[in-house]
C-alpha cells in the first residue's frame, strides 16, 4: 500500500459542505450533556449525618475490644498494604496480611468465648 492510501483526504468541497451544515443548524454545536442538564429539574439535597462509629452500641454497655476500639483498623491493614506496595520491602504485603489475619483470629476467639 502506499501512504496516500492509507489515509483519507477531505476535498474542500466536503469541508465546504459540512461548514454550511453547521451553519444551517446555528453557531453553537449541539452538547448532549448540556441538553440532558437543561430539562433535569431542581432537586432537594438530602442531609446526612456521619459518625466516626456508627456500629451499635451493646445492650448491656460493654466496649468491644475489636470493633468499638481504633483496634478494628488492624483489620484493613492488607488494604494499606496493597496500597503502598510500590514502597515496601518483599516481605510488607505479606506482613499486611498477616496482620489483618491475626485481626480476624483474634476477633473470631473472642466472639467464640463469648458465645460460649
Amino acid at each position: 500500500l502506499s501512504p496516500i492510501k492509507m489515509f483519507a483526504v477531505r476535498s474542500t468541497s466536503a469541508v465546504a459542505v459540512n461548514a454550511a451544515a453547521a451553519r444551517r443548524v446555528g453557531a453553537k454545536k449541539f452538547n448532549p450533556l448540556a441538553a440532558h442538564v437543561a430539562r433535569k429539574a431542581p432537586v432537594a439535597k438530602a442531609r446526612f449525618s456521619v459518625q466516626a462509629n456508627s456500629s451499635s452500641p451493646s445492650p448491656d454497655g460493654e466496649v468491644d475490644l475489636y470493633r468499638d476500639t481504633p483496634l478494628r483498623y488492624m483489620g484493613y491493614s492488607n488494604e494499606v498494604g496493597e496500597a503502598f506496595v510500590a514502597f515496601l520491602p518483599e516481605w510488607g504485603v505479606p506482613a499486611s496480611y498477616g496482620v489483618a489475619a491475626l485481626y480476624v483470629l483474634a476477633d473470631t476467639v473472642d466472639k467464640g468465648k463469648k458465645a460460649a
